[in-house]
């Protein structure tokens, strides 16, 4: 059996976007011919909203490391609050032990704490042992270059040349790269011609059969609304941002069109859970002025502050309708996808054209599907004002392609997974 070490900074009970990946994988891998362990930041280093439920979806019988990091109030004072930065020595120094008593064919990163992953390069040249690098998101993103400076992200200038340059050393000596999008990888096959030779591949997230299996059993609870109010909830998890703008103004439209219209309408409510990165509890609010120039504010509720992982799961269970908006960013495709289905409520996502969403959206018959970038505007919000008449009840209407669904599922996507560990170490070899 083959070994592979991975490396995910955030880890259960921690509630981040980014583990997901290794924590729906690590159940299947043995059983494809491949022994893992993780290395992972101890949850007690790392300042965000954790869920010790999540650690029930991690079997008994793998091995997680943990390191330490050095204190976000400390890093941050030099502009370096990035788990990434925090935790990089403490790797160093505890994979360097490891590597040296211990034989792995592989080490996978899966993180979007990137400059972690120039340790890697590092290794490879210590331990001739191959990497990978998993792209859930774009690492130097050239997004903010075309905006005015005011715009941009706050350090924007250190944190773009820090992206740069660890991007290209660790891309420089990279043994293979798995992506959620064929555009993340496009664009750094433009930027590094040695990746033009290396296995890639592309593994849209995955569902995870489990999780829904433990939020049933949970006591976790909704504490946004109330089911037995006489409200249509529309409900959105997850972050939001500039990126995020035309597709939640339009859907916003949407909604102030069908209010002045429609009086079966004017019981609707709009929750946004969770836009925020920030653990302090006091991230910027990217949707709310949205709605207040439309005039909804008063039944607009956004609340930017993450929350535990299971308790997103009751509140989308327990919506009238539930809402994904797409970035601007082609190549962005929405990791929470997933767990929306499962709740079998009616749903609308708007994203670009090239997001692979719009096609998991097609073939599972989920809901709704409309594209900002290929549709005219008003006929975008006329779907969606119907949409939402159709079905204000929370009742589908129509039944999910489950057959389809399947291939979707962790442990049918571990195989893609496994096929490119198989690629890269026969690659090397």
């Amino acid at each position: 059996m083959k070994k592979v070490l991975i490396i995910s900074p955030f880890f259960p009970p921690v509630n981040a976007a980014d583990m997901h990946r290794v924590r729906q994988s690590v159940s299947y891998y043995k059983e494809n011919g491949w022994d893992a362990e993780v290395v992972v930041v101890d949850a007690a280093y790392v300042n965000m909203v954790k869920d010790d439920l999540l650690l029930d979806s991690i079997p008994a019988d793998i091995n997680i490391h943990k390191v330490k990091a050095f204190d976000e109030k400390v890093t941050r004072k030099f502009g370096l609050g990035s788990i990434a930065y925090r935790s990089m020595y403490y790797y160093w120094k505890f994979v360097n032990q490891l590597l040296s008593k211990t034989k792995y064919d592989l080490v996978f990163f899966s993180t979007t704490a990137y400059p972690i992953t120039i340790l890697g390069r590092i290794w490879k040249w210590k331990f001739n042992i191959p990497y990978i690098i998993d792209m859930q998101d774009p690492w130097r993103s050239d997004h903010y270059l075309s905006l005015p400076i005011n715009q941009r992200p706050p350090k924007f200038w250190l944190s773009y040349r820090l992206d740069s340059f660890f991007e290209k050393f660790a891309m420089h000596k990279v043994d293979g790269l798995m992506s959620v999008s064929q555009s993340y990888i496009d664009v750094l096959k433009s930027r590094y011609k040695n990746l033009n030779i290396i296995p890639t591949k592309v593994i849209p997230f995955a569902a995870f059969p489990k999780d829904i299996e433990i939020s049933k059993n949970s006591s976790s609870k909704n504490n946004f609304f109330d089911i037995n109010a006489d409200f249509v909830n529309i409900v959105y998890v997850g972050r939001g941002g500039t990126d995020m703008e035309l597709a939640n103004t339009i859907f916003l439209k949407a909604i102030r069109k069908g209010i002045d219209l429609y009086p079966e309408l004017s019981n609707i409510r709009l929750y946004y859970i969770g836009t925020s990165y920030d653990a302090s509890g006091n991230g910027s609010k990217t949707i709310l002025p949205i709605a207040q120039k439309l005039g909804l504010e008063n039944i607009l509720f956004e609340h930017t502050s993450r929350i535990p992982y299971f308790e997103s799961l009751k509140v989308l269970s327990e919506s009238s309708i539930l809402f994904v908006p797409g970035s601007d960013n082609i190549g962005y495709t929405a990791s929470k996808i997933y767990p929306y289905v499962w709740m079998n409520k009616p749903m609308i996502t708007l994203f670009h054209s090239s997001s692979s969403v719009n096609t998991f959206m097609k073939e599972c018959n989920a809901g709704i599907s409309l594209q900002f970038d290929t549709m005219n505007e008003d006929d975008i919000i006329d779907k969606l004002v119907d949409y939402i008449i159709q079905h204000k009840s929370g009742e589908r209407g129509s039944e999910i392609n489950w057959i389809a669904f399947e291939k979707y599922t962790s442990e049918f996507q571990v195989k893609s997974q496994i096929e490119l560990f198989n690629d890269v170490v026969s690659y090397v070899s």
